[in-house]
Parts: structure tokens; sequence; C-alpha cells
């Protein structure tokens, strides 16, 4: 049996540590000292260049004229640090007229545009991956990145747009357009050996979620062009029952999300699981039958000591089409140091991956992979709304 080891060593850029500060002094109305509940007189928002002030009022949840507690206000700056744009964000308040509290929020915004660079060989394909993406585009909170792939030669690119508050605040959409050719699993039926050629791959991702939480359950449509040549194989090898084979079809996709988490900590502990499945159909007159994929993921944190943590995740992956029957990654890693008012307040993270892969093609062939990588950047990573373009297996 053939065996291919994956090696990568990625090499990513991420933007700075996020940090928390205090989010209430204490100077509240005689309401809100009476009552624990206040109504909000004016709502200042000081220090935002970039980001917009819209974006912001959306995210607090509530506006001038509304009835809050110190709990709400608490949970508004909480959810503006965790959008990951500020370096520090701030609350006072003072007494208004009428009884009423009046809100300043101090912000220290963030650089969010971040260069991706990353680098390996697996399988005997090298790759080269370069891009940039803003976490902040517009200053509406809107992510938006470009990068250019290079696998075994042959150039590629891939551009998405991930928009929070779609709609409302509950919903969030994403556009994902993939163009060029990228490495696949594929096993020849007659001779019973696999490879991994190139295949031209066109793909074209729409999809939306709703927050329900702490679920989220979200449903796209992707739109799949993937097209196999035996030109591209090696000519020392002859794969009989392999012809040139193409799929075009609609990709149905539905997610389920659970997202339980300490937000109000760095050293956030807590865990995250979530499903996808999808069925291909294929293109009318095509003699392809539907595909179905599944997979499953998830994160569990564990404390450490006074300031780390160590995280685990593992990913499942299954498909009936010929090219992967089912995948399975364990191994992962994350540990996250919390640094005091002597360093620089916020935290670190690091990821050191040894993923074992067992990929099962028919019962009596087995594979094992191996993928050795390290990644740095914030935690924001570990938890994002949505998955950072991080060096998982080099994208392979």
């Amino acid at each position: 049996m053939q065996l291919n080891r994956w090696r990568s060593f990625i090499f990513s850029f991420f933007a700075g540590t996020a940090s928390f500060m205090p989010a209430f002094c204490e100077e509240l109305s005689a309401e809100a000292n009476q009552t624990g509940q206040f109504t909000v007189g004016s709502i200042q928002l000081v220090g935002l260049v970039r980001t917009s002030q819209e974006f912001v009022l959306k995210e607090m949840g509530f506006e001038a004229g509304q009835t809050v507690s110190r709990e709400d206000v608490d949970a508004a700056a909480q959810r503006l640090r965790n959008t990951n744009f500020f370096v520090t964000v701030e609350v006072t308040t003072e007494p208004g007229p009428e009884g009423r509290t009046n809100l300043r929020f101090d912000f220290r915004e963030k650089w969010t545009l971040t260069p991706v660079l990353r680098g390996g060989t697996g399988g005997g394909v090298n790759f080269l991956v370069v891009g940039l993406y803003d976490l902040n585009l517009l200053g509406r909170g809107i992510e938006a990145g470009l990068q250019y792939e290079q696998y075994a030669g042959a150039p590629g690119a891939n551009l998405w747009w991930r928009q929070p508050n779609f709609l409302s605040s509950a919903w969030k959409s994403a556009i994902e357009l993939q163009v060029g050719k990228r490495p696949i699993f594929y096993l020849d039926p007659g001779s019973q050996q696999y490879f991994t050629p190139l295949a031209m791959v066109n793909r074209l991702s729409l999809t939306a979620q709703r927050k329900f939480q702490p679920l989220e359950i979200g449903a796209g449509v992707e739109f799949l062009q993937r097209e196999l040549d035996s030109t591209d194989f090696e000519s020392t090898v002859e794969y009989e029952n392999f012809k040139r084979r193409e799929e075009i079809g609609l990709l149905a996709k539905f997610n389920l999300r659970w997202n339980a988490l300490n937000l109000y900590d760095y050293l956030w502990d807590g865990h995250k699981l979530e499903f996808n499945a999808g069925n291909l159909f294929p293109r009318p007159g095509s003699a392809q039958s539907n595909i179905q994929t599944a997979s499953i993921s998830g994160t569990h944190f564990f404390r450490l000591l006074e300031s780390h943590n160590l995280g685990f995740r593992f990913q499942a992956n299954w498909t009936n089409g010929n090219s992967l029957l089912s995948l399975l990654r364990l191994g992962s890693l994350d540990a996250i140091r919390a640094l005091d008012e002597g360093e620089r307040i916020g935290a670190l993270a690091w990821t050191a991956n040894v993923e074992e892969r067992w990929v099962s093609y028919v019962d009596e062939n087995l594979v094992v992979q191996s993928v050795v990588f390290v990644d740095s950047g914030n935690t924001a990573k570990s938890f994002a709304e949505w998955p950072y373009p991080t060096a998982v297996s080099g994208g392979l």
C-alpha cells in the first residue's frame, strides 16, 4: 500500500491581541441607584476612525431612550471587544437631565488589515498561498479577502465576503468564490491504488446563518464544477479504469452550530460543536447520481492554572463520492496565555498541530496521513464567527 505523508510549515500573520478594560465607572443617576436600571439619555462614541457608528450601535443592542441595566451595558461593551476591532473599549457614565444616564464609550481601534503567507508540501504537491484580508471592511464589520494560490505550479485564487448584521444583528451571510487547480484524493477502482491528482475546481458558495443562542442554524447553496484529466497523472502509472471525469452540480447545505463559551474572560472555557450536511445535485442529463456529504467538528478548552488554557479539536468528514469516503482528523492542541497588567493587557495564542488522518476508500485499504504545522495568532481565531483562512493542513 502506498502511503502519502503531508508535512507543512505554515507562516500566518494575524492582527494584534484584544484587551479587556472595566466596563463601568460608577456614576449613575438616582434612578439607577434605586432600581438597578436606568433610562439612557445619550450615547457618545469617542475614538472611532475606521469603524462606523451605525455598526457600533447595532452591536450594542440598545439606543438612547431605552431602559437598561448595568449588565446590559457590560454585555454591550464585551460584544464590542469580541469583534476584535478594538484595542480597548471603556465605558463611563454620568447623570443626565430628567433622571436619565448618559453613556460615553471610548475606543482605541486596532489595525484589521492582515497579510497571509503559507507554503509547504504534501503528497508530492508543493503549494504557496499569498493573500490579504480585512476584518472590518468599510468600517461595518465585513470580512473580505483575496488569496493567490499555487499548487504544483498551477495558479488559482480564492475570494470571500462575509457580512454580519445581514438583515438584522441575528443574521449573517457569506459569499465565497474559488477558481484554480487543487489536489484531491482519488481511488482507481481497477488497480485499487489511490493518488492525489490536481483538479480544476470552480466553486461559488452562498450561505446565510441565523442565531438562536446558543444555537446557530444556517443554510446555503454551492455551485461546483470539478474536472479531472488523466493527462495530469504520472505517465509511469496506468489507470485503465480512470477516464476524463467532470462534476458539475448544485450543493444544498445545512449547518447547525452549538456554542457555549465564557466570553467575559480571555481564558475562554467552553466548547463549540458544528454539524454540516449537503447533497450535490448533478446537472440535468448527467449519468451521475446524487452525492451526499456530512461533517462534524468540535472544540473544547480546559482551564490550566491561572493564565493558561489548553484546547482540543476534532473533525470528521464523510461523503459517498468516489473521491473521499471518510476522513477523521484528531489531535489539534491550542494553548492560550493571558497577559497581565505588567505586559500588554489581552491574550496570546499558539497552535501546535499534529494530525493523524485515517482515510478509508474501501474496506481493505486504510491510508494514514500525518500533518504537522505551527500557527500563531490571537484567541479570536479559535472561536471566530467565521472560519478564518488559517493554515489547517496548508489548505490541502
